[in-house]
């Protein structure tokens, strides 16, 4: 049972003639709560914090995410900060700036790129885009499609393929594997590199300018996609459970 005092506040529960205290939960901190519910958000400028124990979609112009999610991280939005951790990421933006850490594999797709050295990637990588720099640590492999890659103060626990008009190693550039790129490319810094092994390959002749509207466009593409999923989530966030439920119906009906 439980008693009501005069000024709504609740004082005990009653259970088998047992009594036992009731925990207030009126003050709880929210970046404590473990299991989030809200794990689907659009606007234009977002703010993420707290515990999700599923996988989040987060939209919108500016977002700036500090969520620890256990599961898949999709952000997508113009100007994207992220500073949580996540299990696996899929980000899309405009401009991108992570200084957070993922505990598997991570995509990015944008505009420019910087992966601060106090972020951390648990194993692979893959990265398209028009500017990138990487100062972290990559426990896996790296791969990457742009105009502009800058590797600084970073080391990568495996191979390196790259498609790019520019590649530049700046200090303290560590790959414990096989760096392997276009030949066309415009180089500095390879050979005062700590490399395991360096492999070119034959890179198709092309305008700088068309790699760039090439690169922009996948990115524009992929951010339709997102939006389109936005889209549909908004208007039927329970369809995918339906169709399940739907499957499972008829698959029973029809089991002989």
């Amino acid at each position: 049972f439980v008693k009501a005092l005069e000024n709504d506040d609740i004082d005990l529960i009653s259970l088998d003639d047992e009594t036992v205290p009731v925990v207030d939960v009126t003050n709880v901190d929210d970046s404590k709560i473990v299991n989030k519910t809200d794990n689907f958000k659009a606007g234009d400028d977002l703010t993420i914090t707290g515990n999700y124990n599923r996988s989040t979609f987060f939209a919108g112009s500016s977002i700036y995410d500090s969520a620890n999610v256990n599961g898949i991280g999709f952000v997508a939005g113009d100007s994207i900060n992220i500073l949580g951790k996540h299990e696996y990421g899929f980000v899309a933006g405009n401009k991108i700036d992570i200084k957070g850490e993922y505990e598997k594999d991570l995509f990015v797709a944008g505009n420019v790129i910087n992966i601060d050295k106090t972020s951390k990637i648990g194993r692979d990588f893959y990265l398209a885009g028009n500017k990138a720099t990487i100062s972290t640590v990559i426990n896996g492999n790296l791969y990457v499609a742009a105009s502009t890659l800058n590797l600084d103060n970073t080391v990568i626990n495996g191979n390196v393929y790259v498609t790019t008009s520019n590649l530049v190693l700046g200090d303290n550039v560590v790959i414990n594997g096989t760096l392997k790129y276009n030949d066309n490319a415009n180089t500095k810094g390879i050979d005062t590199s700590t490399i395991t092994k360096v492999e070119t390959y034959k890179g198709i002749e092309r305008e700088e300018e068309t790699t760039k509207v090439k690169i922009q466009d996948f990115v524009v593409s992929l951010l339709g996609l997102l939006l389109i999923g936005v889209i549909l989530n908004a208007l039927w966030p329970n369809i995918l459970n339906k169709l399940k439920d739907a499957t499972t119906e008829y698959n029973l009906a029809n089991d002989p």
